[in-house]
C-alpha cells in the first residue's frame, strides 16, 4: 500500500500521466476492501473517462502526456503538483494574508464572501523528463 501512495506523490511531482492513471487504478482494490464505495465509484468513473479521453479529445490528451495535468510553479522536475493543492494552498494563504484564521473560515457565510477580492494565478511551466535527464547528465 505504502508503494501506491508512492507512485502517486511521484506520478504528480513528475507531471507523468501514465504513471497517475496506473497508480490510480491500483487504488481501487483499497478503496474496495478498506468500504469506501464512493471513492471506488468515483475512481474508476474517472479512470474510464480518462482511459476514453484519447479518443474524445486526443489534443487535451496530448497535452496531459505532455504533463500538463499538474500544475508547476517552478520548472524543476520534481515539481508538480495537484490542481486541488494548489487552489487549497493558494485559498489558504490569501486567508492568512488577510488576517483570517482558516481552520474557523466557512465559506458559506456572506461576510467570507470571496467575491472580487480573491485572485489566483497561476503560471503552468510544461517539464519534460528528457529535459530532466539532459541537465542531469551535463552536470
Amino acid at each position: 500500500m505504502l508503494s501506491i501512495a508512492r507512485a502517486l506523490v511521484a506520478a504528480d511531482r513528475m507531471g507523468s500521466w501514465e504513471m497517475h492513471l496506473s497508480a490510480i487504478s491500483a487504488c481501487l482494490p483499497i478503496f474496495a476492501a478498506a468500504g469506501h464505495p464512493n471513492y471506488l465509484k468515483s475512481a474508476r468513473l474517472y479512470l474510464q473517462e480518462m482511459y476514453e479521453l484519447k479518443d474524445d479529445n486526443p489534443e487535451v490528451h496530448q497535452k496531459f502526456q505532455y504533463g500538463f495535468h499538474v500544475i508547476r510553479r517552478s520548472n524543476q522536475y520534481w515539481a508538480g503538483l495537484g490542481s486541488d493543492l494548489v487552489i487549497e494552498q493558494t485559498l489558504m494563504r490569501s486567508l492568512k494574508s488577510q488576517g483570517a484564521d482558516a481552520r474557523k473560515w466557512d465559506v458559506r457565510a456572506p461576510e467570507n464572501s470571496l467575491g472580487h477580492d480573491f485572485h489566483c494565478v497561476v503560471r503552468l511551466q510544461p517539464c519534460h523528463a528528457r529535459t530532466y535527464r539532459e541537465k542531469l547528465h551535463n552536470r
